[in-house]
């Protein structure tokens, strides 16, 4: 089974990322298959910064996140995305499954207020000396410091669910002790987009703004556009669910809305059945 897993993981993320860095990748996948990871002994668990609570320890599952340091905390987080991925295993699943945090914030103020917002009422350790990262030597991709390990602490997946659909939906098909098969090849089109970023410019941070880019489908081929990421809790998006015909368009809505006056420049990523598939969308602006 780990074998398999490790074959999936691979398939998975190396269609994710366009083939980009494969063998680094494929490296770090093997690397990491069925490695078992070590936890402090004297890592501090809390609900919101404040309830302490025991690390659990006997487990069908944990699924294992560090967010480091660097860039946007809000937006490497996506506590609200969290938040329903956890509520989706905890009713589709039988198995016992934790959810376990380990954060080394810049700010640990602006974390707790993050807490507070969210409601994120799961454990987190707040490790601002970056022992878990440091006593694990994690990989430096930050997509690939989120982990599925097993009852005994081994790694039985890699890769961020929240940031990827494809390794989402291998995570649900482990705990849930589905088959796991190799990927088998989609029937892809080809697409075209007249446009991949946008400046909204200047504008009051109170009013949201919106912008709708275009796939159109240039291939003879069905486009389907299977999930549509952001960077950020504060881009919202609305995509064409339907299948699009040849000669057809669908339309990828983005909505920025800021939580105070900002400079920004943020991404979103259309997944789908064509060759150009997965591409990231920019949007740069500034709400004063």
């Amino acid at each position: 089974m780990k074998k398999t897993i490790f074959l999936i993981i691979s398939i998975v993320v190396l269609c994710s990322c366009g083939n980009k860095r494969e063998h680094e990748i494929i490296s770090l996948l093997k690397k990491w298959n069925n490695k078992e990871i070590i936890f402090p002994n004297d890592a501090i668990f809390t609900i919101c910064g404040r309830d302490t609570v025991p690390m659990p320890v006997s487990k069908d599952f944990k699924v294992i996140s560090f967010v480091d340091s660097t860039g946007c905390t809000s937006c490497k987080l996506k506590l609200d995305e969290w938040k329903h991925f956890i509520s989706m295993v905890d009713s589709t699943c039988s198995r016992d499954v934790a959810f376990l945090f380990y954060l080394n914030p810049k700010n640990v103020l602006e974390l707790k207020f993050l807490f507070e917002r969210y409601n994120f009422e799961y454990p987190v350790c707040i490790d601002v000396h970056n022992v878990f990262c440091q006593l694990n030597s994690l990989p430096e991709l930050t997509e690939f410091q989120t982990f599925l390990l097993d009852q005994e602490n081994k790694v039985v997946a890699i890769g961020n669910p929240i940031h990827n659909p494809k390794i989402k939906e291998l995570y649900l098909k482990i705990i849930q002790g589905q088959p796991i098969e190799e990927e088998k090849e989609t029937i892809k089109t080809q697409v075209t987009l007249p446009e991949t970023s946008f400046i909204f410019g200047d504008f009051s941070w109170q009013e949201a703004q919106t912008h709708s880019f275009e796939v159109k489908n240039t291939g003879n081929k069905p486009l389907v556009i299977q999930d549509v990421t952001t960077s950020c809790g504060c881009i919202t998006v609305d995509f064409t669910k339907e299948p699009v015909q040849p000669g057809g368009t669908a339309t990828v809505k983005v909505t920025y809305k800021a939580d105070r006056a900002e400079y920004f420049n943020k991404t979103v990523t259309i997944y789908g059945n064509a060759e150009q598939l997965p591409v990231q969308l920019h949007v740069a602006g500034n709400a004063r």
